[in-house]
């Protein structure tokens, strides 16, 4: 056993257990680890941990190094849904950019590591670079789109969509954030420019773009009857009675056609085939006993669609691979495994330095609601960096800190507080776990540490369109005579706590005041939540 904060990997067909990694400081450990060696694979135990983590790797690396998100389908195991275009946009990119990448993240949950993939040649088949000056042909490439799984649509609003009004050519591929406009001069491509899906204007002018399939799975004439004729030799009974092989075999894809994938090619890949041979492997905990689970389910939910003899299901063996195959496959990689509990049985181990980030007990009805948060920061040895959610929040903390008369300096990221010698730091990003390395002597206070689990709930929760700037984090930031936005009543004044009798029992409320003195009243649990 050694102690570290340097994170190293052992030798292929090895594991390495990394312990007493709190925090966000597992993602910090895989951001150095990118730094500095090939590709790194991070399998999620949850795909509900897949955003938090890539937030934080984000935060860490800083656009140094590409980060891409592998995430499962969403969908149930032979359910009759499809992904959203978002999800299959991503996934796409990331299968297209492994083969050549030097180095990266790529973050997946283990629900999406077993699934058996399409082939690296379907993607490389069906992408294709468009640059300005070309010559363009409309209708071979209305031809390709289609082949490719585009869908023709009279406005482009989403991932897979295309739409071609004379000389103007609309189309949002899949791996970009925005779609882009052709405008042709003739036959040739005279500008390509990113629009706006709702204003539908153009913005940002490019020389060159590039366009991935929309689809993980081909529906041109060949791969039609590819599927014909290996769902004929894999499902038992009349195909004519299936609905999934009669709208296939007309050029459709109804929704669930995902859970028949394996019919459309020859032969499919797995992750595994995608990975360049310098790549590496971060597990978390509980990946493996999560995959011996979720093979539990599919073959439970392999019998119970087994009864519709009109959506006949796939052998879970043609669209997952077993644990048996997981653990066979990651023999060929180095892995290091993150680990929580101090099992005596684990042998190649690295104890890392660092400590559980503390929590703050914010009192709102408190006279000095901060007390405890302002007296850690008085008292701790280690650089402190504060990192707020928003632009807007962090003006909040900014104004608290200049209110309790504490010196501090705005920072853009993490790197640049890192090679400083600042004491304290504020800055901007949407990362929720704190760390405390006490090697580096510097600590991470977030949003999460002062305000508990509502900072990222509220986000998850919160409409697109509203800022996340106005919400309020906690009683503790007002003051009598605020002014306060109430989505029904519009603008009072915060007048403070009362507490007031319903129902036979007293519950405290905040008071807001209107101009004529009405006053509306809202229970402080329902500011809780």
């Amino acid at each position: 056993m050694q102690s570290s904060n340097n994170p190293t990997l052992p030798k292929i067909g090895e594991v390495l257990h990394w312990r007493k990694l709190y925090g966000a400081a597992s993602s910090l450990s895989v951001a150095q680890l990118a730094r500095h060696n090939g590709p790194i694979v991070y399998v999620c135990a949850q795909a509900q941990h897949m955003p938090l983590v890539a937030k934080e790797l984000e935060f860490f690396l800083d656009g140094d190094v590409p980060i891409f998100t592998f995430p499962d389908w969403e969908c149930l195991p032979y359910d009759r849904v499809s992904p959203h275009p978002d999800i299959v946009s991503q996934r796409l990119l990331a299968l297209h950019r492994l083969p050549q990448l030097d180095k990266g993240v790529l973050i997946i949950p283990i629900t999406a590591m077993m699934q058996r993939l399409a082939p690296t040649n379907y993607i490389d088949a069906h992408t294709f670079n468009l640059s300005i000056g070309d010559d363009f042909d409309t209708e071979l490439f209305r031809q390709r789109l289609v082949d490719a799984g585009y869908y023709s649509v009279d406005t482009v609003m989403a991932a897979g969509e295309f739409a071609i009004r004379g000389g103007i050519v609309d189309v949002f591929p899949s791996g970009m954030d925005s779609p882009f406009r052709l405008d042709l001069f003739d036959t040739t491509i005279e500008t390509i420019r990113l629009f706006d899906t709702e204003t539908q204007r153009s913005t940002e002018t490019l020389q060159k773009i590039q366009l991935l399939p929309a689809r993980e799975f081909p529906l041109d004439s060949a791969s039609i009857e590819t599927f014909r004729q290996a769902f004929r030799a894999t499902v038992d009974g009349d195909a004519k009675q299936s609905i999934i092989y009669r709208e296939v075999s007309k050029g459709l894809a109804p929704t669930g056609s995902e859970f028949y994938l394996p019919l459309f090619f020859d032969e499919t890949h797995t992750l595994f085939d995608s990975l360049p041979s310098n790549a590496s492997f971060v597990l978390e905990e509980g990946v493996m006993d999560n995959a011996e689970t979720l093979h539990q389910e599919v073959i439970e939910r392999f019998e119970n669609a087994s009864l519709n003899p009109e959506w006949p299901p796939l052998e879970p063996e043609l669209l997952f691979l077993s644990p048996d195959k997981i653990f066979s496959g990651l023999k060929n990689y180095s892995i290091a495994q993150l680990l929580n509990l101090n099992l005596k049985s684990v042998k190649h181990v690295v104890d890392f330095n660092t400590n559980t980030p503390p929590k703050f007990n914010i009192n709102p009805r408190s006279d000095s609601p901060y007390s405890e948060f302002m007296a850690h920061l008085d008292g701790t040895s280690q650089r402190t960096l504060i990192v707020a959610e928003s632009a807007g929040r962090r003006e909040s903390i900014s104004g608290l800190l200049n209110e309790n008369k504490r010196i501090f300096q705005t920072v853009e990221s993490w790197s640049d507080f890192v090679d400083s010698d600042i004491r304290l730091a504020l800055t901007v990003a949407e990362v929720d776990r704190g760390l405390s390395l006490g090697d580096s002597n510097i600590e991470i206070i977030t949003e999460s540490q002062l305000y508990g689990e509502r900072t990222f709930q509220r986000r998850k929760r919160s409409d697109k369109n509203r800022d996340p700037d106005a919400i309020i984090k906690s009683l503790a930031e007002l003051n009598i005579g605020d002014p306060v936005v109430h989505e029904d009543h519009g603008v009072g004044r915060y007048r403070g706590l009362e507490t007031l009798n319903v129902d036979g029992s007293d519950n405290e409320f905040a008071t807001l005041e209107y101009q004529g003195g009405d006053k509306i009243y809202i229970p402080v649990l329902a500011l809780d939540k």
